[in-house]
């Protein structure tokens, strides 16, 4: 359970990336 809670974050922190380097590029 715990493992699955760190890949979801995991998860989340790899979109907020991708949206920032998106709104540098813009």
């Amino acid at each position: 359970m715990f493992s699955r809670l760190v890949n979801e974050m995991a998860k989340w922190q790899g979109v907020t990336e991708r949206l920032k380097s998106m709104n540098t590029m813009a």
